[in-house]
Protein backbone atom coordinates (compact mmCIF):
# COMPACT_ATOMS: atom_id res chain seq x y z
CA UNK A 1 0.00 0.00 0.00
CA UNK A 2 3.37 1.86 0.35
CA UNK A 3 2.56 3.13 -3.41
CA UNK A 4 -0.07 5.53 -3.48
CA UNK A 5 0.36 6.24 0.53
CA UNK A 6 3.64 8.02 -0.32
CA UNK A 7 2.42 9.84 -3.23
CA UNK A 8 1.12 12.49 -0.59
CA UNK A 9 -2.47 13.10 -1.40
CA UNK A 10 -3.36 16.35 -1.87
CA UNK A 11 -7.11 18.06 -1.58
CA UNK A 12 -7.27 19.30 -4.79
CA UNK A 13 -10.11 17.51 -7.04
CA UNK A 14 -9.69 17.59 -10.72
CA UNK A 15 -11.10 19.53 -12.78
CA UNK A 16 -14.62 17.94 -14.18
CA UNK A 17 -15.38 20.71 -16.45
CA UNK A 18 -14.08 20.82 -19.99
CA UNK A 19 -12.74 23.54 -22.33
CA UNK A 20 -14.77 25.85 -24.21
CA UNK A 21 -15.70 23.92 -27.53
CA UNK A 22 -15.20 26.26 -30.11
CA UNK A 23 -11.95 27.66 -30.78
CA UNK A 24 -13.11 31.05 -31.87
CA UNK A 25 -14.12 32.65 -28.46
CA UNK A 26 -17.47 33.32 -27.21
CA UNK A 27 -19.74 36.32 -26.86
CA UNK A 28 -20.05 37.87 -23.21
CA UNK A 29 -23.57 36.79 -22.69
CA UNK A 30 -22.88 33.10 -23.82
CA UNK A 31 -19.75 32.47 -21.56
CA UNK A 32 -22.26 34.63 -19.04
CA UNK A 33 -24.78 31.56 -19.53
CA UNK A 34 -22.47 28.93 -20.05
CA UNK A 35 -20.61 29.59 -16.54
CA UNK A 36 -23.66 29.78 -14.69
CA UNK A 37 -24.61 26.55 -16.13
CA UNK A 38 -21.00 25.21 -15.22
CA UNK A 39 -21.25 26.35 -11.72
CA UNK A 40 -24.65 24.85 -11.55
CA UNK A 41 -23.67 21.24 -12.47
CA UNK A 42 -20.85 21.38 -10.42
CA UNK A 43 -23.56 21.87 -7.21
CA UNK A 44 -25.58 19.27 -8.53
CA UNK A 45 -23.03 16.73 -8.35
CA UNK A 46 -22.05 18.24 -4.59
CA UNK A 47 -25.14 18.68 -2.99
CA UNK A 48 -27.77 16.38 -5.11
CA UNK A 49 -31.41 16.68 -5.45
CA UNK A 50 -31.65 19.23 -2.52
CA UNK A 51 -30.25 21.97 -4.10
CA UNK A 52 -32.30 22.24 -6.92
CA UNK A 53 -29.18 23.02 -9.01
CA UNK A 54 -29.87 20.74 -11.84
CA UNK A 55 -33.16 21.97 -12.55
CA UNK A 56 -32.37 25.44 -12.91
CA UNK A 57 -29.54 24.32 -15.18
CA UNK A 58 -32.13 22.91 -17.49
CA UNK A 59 -33.84 26.05 -17.57
CA UNK A 60 -31.18 27.82 -18.35
CA UNK A 61 -30.16 25.53 -21.30
CA UNK A 62 -33.90 25.41 -22.83
CA UNK A 63 -33.70 28.97 -22.93
CA UNK A 64 -30.32 28.94 -24.67
CA UNK A 65 -31.63 26.07 -27.31
CA UNK A 66 -34.77 28.00 -27.48
CA UNK A 67 -33.02 31.04 -29.09
CA UNK A 68 -30.11 28.73 -30.91
CA UNK A 69 -31.27 25.55 -31.30
CA UNK A 70 -28.33 24.10 -32.77
CA UNK A 71 -25.75 25.21 -30.36
CA UNK A 72 -22.71 23.33 -30.10
CA UNK A 73 -22.03 24.60 -26.15
CA UNK A 74 -25.95 24.07 -25.11
CA UNK A 75 -26.14 21.39 -27.09
CA UNK A 76 -23.13 19.98 -25.15
CA UNK A 77 -24.21 21.15 -21.83
CA UNK A 78 -27.55 19.69 -22.08
CA UNK A 79 -26.26 16.24 -22.69
CA UNK A 80 -23.96 16.14 -19.34
CA UNK A 81 -27.55 17.33 -17.79
CA UNK A 82 -29.26 14.36 -19.13
CA UNK A 83 -26.70 12.00 -18.31
CA UNK A 84 -26.76 13.42 -14.95
CA UNK A 85 -30.76 13.14 -14.37
CA UNK A 86 -31.86 9.70 -16.17
CA UNK A 87 -31.99 10.22 -19.44
CA UNK A 88 -29.11 8.77 -21.17
CA UNK A 89 -30.16 8.03 -24.53
CA UNK A 90 -31.14 11.47 -25.08
CA UNK A 91 -27.69 12.21 -24.13
CA UNK A 92 -25.76 9.71 -26.26
CA UNK A 93 -27.64 10.61 -29.09
CA UNK A 94 -26.51 14.06 -28.58
CA UNK A 95 -23.31 13.67 -27.82
CA UNK A 96 -22.74 11.50 -30.60
CA UNK A 97 -23.68 14.03 -33.06
CA UNK A 98 -21.44 16.68 -31.71
CA UNK A 99 -18.44 13.70 -31.94
CA UNK A 100 -19.67 12.75 -35.85
CA UNK A 101 -19.25 16.55 -36.27
CA UNK A 102 -16.17 17.10 -34.71
CA UNK A 103 -14.22 13.76 -34.12
CA UNK A 104 -11.75 15.53 -31.66
CA UNK A 105 -14.45 16.91 -29.72
CA UNK A 106 -13.00 14.97 -26.69
CA UNK A 107 -15.31 16.23 -24.03
CA UNK A 108 -18.54 14.62 -26.13
CA UNK A 109 -16.28 11.49 -26.55
CA UNK A 110 -15.58 10.91 -23.25
CA UNK A 111 -20.08 11.86 -22.37
CA UNK A 112 -20.56 8.90 -25.09
CA UNK A 113 -18.35 6.87 -22.75
CA UNK A 114 -19.71 7.46 -20.04
CA UNK A 115 -23.15 6.94 -20.91
CA UNK A 116 -22.74 3.73 -22.60
CA UNK A 117 -20.57 2.71 -19.03
CA UNK A 118 -24.55 3.70 -17.50
CA UNK A 119 -26.29 1.48 -20.39
CA UNK A 120 -24.35 -1.69 -20.17
CA UNK A 121 -22.17 -1.07 -23.23
CA UNK A 122 -19.11 -1.88 -21.70
CA UNK A 123 -16.59 -2.75 -24.33
CA UNK A 124 -17.64 0.14 -26.91
CA UNK A 125 -17.21 2.37 -23.65
CA UNK A 126 -13.98 1.03 -23.15
CA UNK A 127 -12.89 1.63 -26.64
CA UNK A 128 -14.18 5.17 -26.26
CA UNK A 129 -11.92 5.73 -22.77
CA UNK A 130 -8.55 3.94 -24.87
CA UNK A 131 -9.37 6.36 -27.74
CA UNK A 132 -8.78 9.28 -25.62
CA UNK A 133 -6.13 7.96 -24.22
CA UNK A 134 -3.86 7.21 -27.55
CA UNK A 135 -4.51 10.46 -28.57
CA UNK A 136 -3.46 12.28 -25.45
CA UNK A 137 -6.20 14.33 -24.64
CA UNK A 138 -5.64 17.45 -23.00
CA UNK A 139 -9.03 18.00 -22.42
CA UNK A 140 -10.02 14.74 -20.78
CA UNK A 141 -6.91 13.24 -19.24
CA UNK A 142 -5.45 9.92 -19.22
CA UNK A 143 -5.91 9.44 -15.63
CA UNK A 144 -9.75 10.27 -16.08
CA UNK A 145 -10.11 7.99 -19.06
CA UNK A 146 -8.57 5.47 -17.00
CA UNK A 147 -10.44 5.63 -13.70
CA UNK A 148 -13.91 5.51 -15.96
CA UNK A 149 -12.09 2.16 -17.55
CA UNK A 150 -11.58 0.64 -14.29
CA UNK A 151 -15.63 0.79 -13.52
CA UNK A 152 -16.32 -0.86 -16.96
CA UNK A 153 -13.83 -3.91 -15.85
CA UNK A 154 -15.37 -3.88 -12.49
CA UNK A 155 -19.13 -4.17 -14.15
CA UNK A 156 -17.68 -7.22 -16.51
CA UNK A 157 -16.29 -8.81 -12.99
CA UNK A 158 -12.46 -8.76 -15.03
CA UNK A 159 -11.23 -7.64 -11.88
CA UNK A 160 -7.59 -8.15 -13.17
CA UNK A 161 -8.20 -5.74 -15.89
CA UNK A 162 -9.92 -3.21 -13.02
CA UNK A 163 -7.00 -3.59 -11.00
CA UNK A 164 -4.18 -3.20 -14.20
CA UNK A 165 -6.67 0.00 -15.33
CA UNK A 166 -6.20 1.89 -11.53
CA UNK A 167 -2.93 1.34 -11.38
CA UNK A 168 -2.81 3.16 -14.92
CA UNK A 169 -4.17 5.97 -13.31
CA UNK A 170 -2.45 6.52 -10.53
CA UNK A 171 0.45 6.37 -13.25
CA UNK A 172 -1.03 9.23 -15.22
CA UNK A 173 -1.68 11.02 -11.64
CA UNK A 174 1.92 11.14 -10.80
CA UNK A 175 3.09 11.91 -14.65
CA UNK A 176 0.97 14.90 -14.97
CA UNK A 177 1.36 16.25 -11.28
CA UNK A 178 -2.22 16.01 -10.73
CA UNK A 179 -4.00 15.17 -7.05
CA UNK A 180 -5.29 11.96 -5.74
CA UNK A 181 -8.66 12.83 -4.38
CA UNK A 182 -10.99 10.96 -1.93
CA UNK A 183 -12.84 9.62 -5.05
CA UNK A 184 -9.70 7.82 -6.73
CA UNK A 185 -9.05 6.32 -3.06
CA UNK A 186 -13.02 5.23 -2.79
CA UNK A 187 -12.93 3.55 -6.00
CA UNK A 188 -9.53 1.99 -5.47
CA UNK A 189 -11.25 0.53 -2.05
CA UNK A 190 -13.64 -0.95 -4.54
CA UNK A 191 -11.12 -2.41 -6.59
CA UNK A 192 -9.80 -4.32 -3.77
CA UNK A 193 -13.04 -5.16 -1.78
CA UNK A 194 -14.40 -7.18 -5.65
CA UNK A 195 -10.59 -8.74 -5.54
CA UNK A 196 -11.06 -10.16 -1.98
CA UNK A 197 -8.69 -7.95 -0.63
CA UNK A 198 -9.89 -6.89 2.75
CA UNK A 199 -7.20 -5.40 3.88
CA UNK A 200 -6.24 -3.45 1.33
CA UNK A 201 -9.81 -2.43 1.01
CA UNK A 202 -10.18 -0.70 4.20
CA UNK A 203 -7.03 1.41 4.15
CA UNK A 204 -8.45 2.92 0.69
CA UNK A 205 -11.64 4.26 2.56
CA UNK A 206 -9.62 5.33 5.54
CA UNK A 207 -7.27 7.27 3.12
CA UNK A 208 -10.75 8.66 1.63
CA UNK A 209 -12.09 9.99 4.48
CA UNK A 210 -9.09 11.25 5.66
CA UNK A 211 -8.59 13.12 2.67
CA UNK A 212 -12.05 14.80 2.38
CA UNK A 213 -14.03 14.04 5.13
CA UNK A 214 -17.62 14.08 4.67
CA UNK A 215 -18.19 14.64 0.75
CA UNK A 216 -20.18 12.30 -1.32
CA UNK A 217 -16.91 10.22 -2.13
CA UNK A 218 -15.41 9.74 1.20
CA UNK A 219 -18.78 9.38 3.06
CA UNK A 220 -19.55 6.36 0.18
CA UNK A 221 -15.89 4.75 1.64
CA UNK A 222 -17.27 5.32 5.24
CA UNK A 223 -20.30 3.57 4.26
CA UNK A 224 -18.78 0.45 2.34
CA UNK A 225 -16.65 -0.07 5.37
CA UNK A 226 -19.12 -0.04 8.16
CA UNK A 227 -20.97 -2.48 5.35
CA UNK A 228 -17.86 -4.73 5.15
CA UNK A 229 -17.24 -4.66 8.71
CA UNK A 230 -20.47 -5.40 10.20
CA UNK A 231 -21.20 -1.70 11.59
CA UNK A 232 -24.90 -1.37 11.29
CA UNK A 233 -24.75 2.54 13.19
CA UNK A 234 -22.18 4.01 11.17
CA UNK A 235 -24.04 2.55 8.15
CA UNK A 236 -27.46 3.79 9.17
CA UNK A 237 -25.56 7.35 9.75
CA UNK A 238 -24.43 7.61 6.28
CA UNK A 239 -27.48 6.53 4.46
CA UNK A 240 -29.29 9.00 6.54
CA UNK A 241 -27.05 11.62 5.10
CA UNK A 242 -27.28 10.49 1.87
CA UNK A 243 -30.99 10.53 1.78
CA UNK A 244 -30.71 14.02 3.21
CA UNK A 245 -28.71 14.74 0.14
CA UNK A 246 -30.83 13.78 -2.62
CA UNK A 247 -28.48 11.57 -4.74
CA UNK A 248 -29.56 11.82 -8.40
CA UNK A 249 -26.45 10.01 -10.39
CA UNK A 250 -28.02 6.45 -10.90
CA UNK A 251 -24.42 4.91 -10.79
CA UNK A 252 -24.30 6.85 -7.32
CA UNK A 253 -27.35 5.48 -6.81
CA UNK A 254 -26.39 2.19 -7.19
CA UNK A 255 -24.15 2.08 -4.31
CA UNK A 256 -27.05 1.88 -2.07
CA UNK A 257 -27.94 -1.68 -3.61
CA UNK A 258 -24.91 -2.49 -2.27
CA UNK A 259 -25.26 -1.16 1.38
CA UNK A 260 -28.52 -2.40 1.69
CA UNK A 261 -27.57 -6.01 0.41
CA UNK A 262 -24.16 -5.74 2.36
CA UNK A 263 -25.86 -4.54 5.19
CA UNK A 264 -28.28 -7.78 5.00
CA UNK A 265 -32.04 -5.48 3.72
CA UNK A 266 -32.59 -7.11 0.67
CA UNK A 267 -36.20 -5.69 0.87
CA UNK A 268 -34.36 -2.07 1.15
CA UNK A 269 -31.61 -3.11 -1.26
CA UNK A 270 -34.45 -3.81 -4.50
CA UNK A 271 -35.94 -0.60 -4.21
CA UNK A 272 -32.88 1.25 -4.61
CA UNK A 273 -32.28 -1.34 -7.52
CA UNK A 274 -35.49 0.47 -8.81
CA UNK A 275 -34.40 4.30 -7.99
CA UNK A 276 -31.07 2.92 -9.95
CA UNK A 277 -32.99 2.52 -12.83
CA UNK A 278 -34.94 5.43 -12.69
CA UNK A 279 -32.06 7.61 -12.83
CA UNK A 280 -30.61 5.90 -15.98
CA UNK A 281 -28.24 2.84 -14.82
CA UNK A 282 -29.29 -0.17 -16.06
CA UNK A 283 -25.91 -2.42 -16.79
CA UNK A 284 -28.00 -5.61 -16.51
CA UNK A 285 -25.03 -8.01 -16.87
CA UNK A 286 -23.42 -6.52 -13.87
CA UNK A 287 -26.83 -6.47 -11.84
CA UNK A 288 -26.60 -10.58 -12.47
CA UNK A 289 -23.50 -11.01 -11.68
CA UNK A 290 -22.78 -8.73 -9.11
CA UNK A 291 -21.61 -11.21 -6.34
CA UNK A 292 -22.73 -8.67 -3.74
CA UNK A 293 -26.11 -8.26 -4.87
CA UNK A 294 -26.38 -12.04 -5.71
CA UNK A 295 -29.47 -12.61 -3.28
CA UNK A 296 -31.51 -9.42 -4.39
CA UNK A 297 -31.75 -9.99 -7.77
CA UNK A 298 -33.54 -13.22 -6.93
CA UNK A 299 -36.46 -11.64 -5.63
CA UNK A 300 -39.41 -11.58 -7.54
CA UNK A 301 -40.00 -7.94 -7.46
CA UNK A 302 -37.05 -7.35 -9.18
CA UNK A 303 -38.40 -9.25 -12.72
CA UNK A 304 -40.03 -6.34 -13.92
CA UNK A 305 -36.97 -4.05 -13.05
CA UNK A 306 -34.24 -6.16 -15.29
CA UNK A 307 -37.78 -6.47 -18.08
CA UNK A 308 -37.81 -2.28 -18.00
CA UNK A 309 -33.99 -2.32 -18.34
CA UNK A 310 -33.82 -4.21 -21.03
CA UNK A 311 -36.20 -2.43 -22.87
CA UNK A 312 -34.34 0.67 -22.46
CA UNK A 313 -30.74 -0.96 -23.27
CA UNK A 314 -32.55 -2.31 -26.62
CA UNK A 315 -33.51 1.37 -27.34
CA UNK A 316 -29.71 2.09 -27.89
CA UNK A 317 -29.19 -0.56 -30.41
CA UNK A 318 -29.61 1.87 -33.73
CA UNK A 319 -27.40 4.29 -32.21
CA UNK A 320 -24.72 1.71 -31.52
CA UNK A 321 -25.03 0.59 -35.17
CA UNK A 322 -23.79 4.58 -35.64
CA UNK A 323 -20.97 4.34 -33.08
CA UNK A 324 -19.46 1.28 -34.49
CA UNK A 325 -18.64 2.32 -37.40
CA UNK A 326 -17.16 5.44 -36.63
CA UNK A 327 -15.28 4.03 -33.50
CA UNK A 328 -13.65 1.68 -36.49
CA UNK A 329 -12.27 5.06 -38.38
CA UNK A 330 -10.73 6.75 -35.60
CA UNK A 331 -9.25 2.90 -34.17
CA UNK A 332 -7.71 2.00 -37.34
CA UNK A 333 -7.06 5.72 -39.27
Amino acid sequence: MSFWVCARVSVGLLALAPPLLSSGGVGASEADWRAEVEALMDEGSRTGAASGAYVEARALLDAQLADQPHNPEAVFWLARLDSKTGRPLAAAAAYFNLVESDPAHHSAIAGLAYVLRYAGFHDTSIALYALLVEQQSAVYGASRAWSQTTKNHLYTGDYASAHASDLAMYAAIRDKGEAVTEKHLFYSGLVAAYRGDAESAHAFWRASEALRPNTVWSNFAASYAAAFAGDPITLESKLAWFEALGVQDGERYYRFVHLHALGGNSDAAAMALAGTLQRGFFPIDYWRNDPWVSAVVQLPATEALFAAAESQRQAFFPLLQRIHPWLETQTTS
